[in-house]
């Protein structure tokens, strides 16, 4: 394979931040792209090391681990910091901020993932700077009243910073940060190599259009359907939706037997109920909030339906995830603040005000 000519004063230092049950997917698209990088130029574009709170193998959710290196002994900052989504992000919120704000004082390029953005982005260090996140994070963000913008795209940049919704779009991501550093001709090469496709550009939207997600052509039941997810309220009624589609109920009804074999306000059911799991795994948001802001007229008829749904109640959907996390934070639920704060910033004289 022919290498191209890039020229480089020195490769750029990349270090990626890793904790316990981190997103496998996420790693394996940063370290594929900038090592297909350095194959096919025939140059050391990019050199990288994989960090942690202490030195020691860090396990993925995939139960694959990777060794890493304590992020406290670094003496100074890498040209691009990546942190990676994952489960025990949402327990390390104020270390993050920590190191997310000293990386950017020292104009680090910093990249944040997935959960590693969600986790961040109720401290208000964003401010009122637009961020990307996980569309399954939407609704616990907005129910926590976070001030900053928080969009469904697949990655928002500003200035020195980019945030993405991770996962597949990892490799997005980065292939647009190798298209910056080094030009369009290397980036679709790298894209065909690892037999990408296209490159999708920083406001395509996260989720399938909804008739790739149904699998349905039927344009009024794609209507209604949307109107289900996009309502936001407690008085819903099927009328309001034969109305705006303009069919009538009995009509709406076959449609939905026909194609989900349910009624429409089973469905329209089943889509609050989605919802309300995703709340009370994602947010510390008390039962009774979350089942207002689901529509339900009760709590018990929320509590009853829930269990119906998922053969368990809220409580011990909630407890049960408690737990993981408890078990994802492993060894580092003992350190001391001033370790974890140390462990944040990444360097042993970390001053975020410095």
């Amino acid at each position: 394979m022919p290498a191209l000519g890039v020229e480089i004063a020195r490769p750029r230092q990349i270090m990626l931040y890793v904790l316990p049950e981190f997103t496998l997917t996420e790693l394996a698209a940063v370290l594929d792209i900038f090592r297909c990088a350095n194959t096919v130029t025939n140059r050391e574009l990019y050199t990288w090391t994989i960090m942690s709170t202490t030195d020691g193998n860090v396990r993925s959710t995939a139960g694959v681990g990777v060794e890493a290196c304590d992020f406290s002994k670094v003496s100074k900052p890498p040209d691009l910091m990546v942190f990676l989504g994952g489960e025990a992000c949402r327990s390390q919120a104020s270390p993050l901020k920590t190191a997310v704000h000293w990386l950017r004082c020292r104009r680090t390029e910093v990249i944040l993932l997935s959960d590693a953005v969600a986790s961040i982005v109720s401290t208000g260090i964003f401010g009122a700077e637009a961020v990307s996140a996980h569309w399954q994070e939407l609704s616990a963000l907005n129910m926590e009243l976070v001030d900053t913008p928080i969009e469904d795209t697949l990655f928002s940049e500003t200035g020195r910073l980019l945030t993405s919704s991770g996962y597949v779009a990892t490799f997005d991501v980065f292939l647009h940060i190798l298209r910056r550093h080094h030009g369009s001709s290397l980036a679709t090469l790298v894209a065909d190599i690892l037999v990408k496709g296209e490159i999708r550009q920083q406001q395509t939207k996260q989720r399938q259009a909804l008739r790739d997600r149904l699998g349905i052509d039927d344009l009024r039941v794609l209507e209604a359907v949307e109107i289900m997810e996009q309502y936001e309220g407690h008085d819903f009624k099927i009328g309001d939706v034969t109305q705006e589609v303009n069919i009538c109920s009995r009509q709406l009804e076959r449609l939905f037997r026909k194609y989900f074999d349910e009624s429409p306000m089973r469905y329209y059911s089943r889509i609050k109920l989605e919802k309300a799991k995703t709340l009370i795994e994602q947010t510390g948001l008390p039962i009774s909030e979350i089942s207002l802001a689901c529509g339900f007229s009760s709590l018990s008829n929320f509590n009853r339906s829930f269990r119906s749904r998922f053969r368990e109640t809220p409580t011990q959907i909630r407890t049960k995830k408690l737990a993981e996390r408890k078990t994802s934070e492993g060894v580092f639920e003992k350190r001391t603040d001033s370790e974890l704060y140390e462990c944040a910033g990444g360097f042993t004289s970390l001053n975020p005000s410095a």
